[in-house]
């Protein structure tokens, strides 16, 4: 199993190509909440339809633009991947 990348060492994570230098190109493959310290966060795995490159971290909910935030909620309840919690 892949380590998920956390944000303990102070670091913000988003959804981003590093290699095409843009989030145009986003497929989001599986999205899971939980809390941590009062604090929603995913864990986003995603992928670059341009170049391919598969990327995988934790994303601080309060830091998602509303698109992004839209589409990895609806493919979360739609998967039944959210988690406990999550709205019907």
């Amino acid at each position: 199993m892949n380590r998920v990348p956390v944000m303990d060492d102070g670091r913000e994570f988003r959804v981003w190509c590093a290699a095409c230098e843009t989030d145009e190109h986003i497929t989001i493959e599986s999205a899971h909440r939980h809390r941590r310290d009062g604090v929603m966060i995913w864990d986003v795995d995603y992928s670059c339809t341009n170049c391919g490159r598969p990327y995988g971290h934790e994303i601080r909910a309060a830091t998602l633009t509303s698109p992004l935030a839209s589409v990895i909620i609806e493919l979360a309840h739609h998967t039944n991947l959210a988690g406990p919690g999550t709205a019907a």
